[in-house]
């Protein structure tokens, strides 16, 4: 997983793909029953990056609505006092 010339210990690589790759542990272990040893596929690697994008896509479109709502009760506020 990290170095290609060396085997990668089961364990080591389920404690990896758990930790740093946020998988659940029985998504790791079905992983490492297919591929040899800590090894992971390529369509897993895929599947969970487009995952972590999704994600990551829905929390800044949340982000920027608030913002937005915020800026929005600012600018009423603003108007509610400038108008006394």
């Amino acid at each position: 997983m990290l170095d290609h010339d060396a085997v990668m210990d089961r364990d080591l690589g389920l404690d990896l793909m758990i930790r740093l790759l946020g998988m659940s542990e029985a998504d790791a272990r079905a992983e490492a029953r297919t591929e040899s040893g800590g090894h992971i596929s390529y369509p897993t690697l895929k599947r969970l990056y487009e995952a972590h994008l999704t994600e990551t896509r829905r929390l800044e479109a949340q982000q920027t609505r608030e913002e937005m709502q915020e800026e929005a009760v600012v600018c009423e506020e603003f108007s509610s006092i400038s108008r006394r």
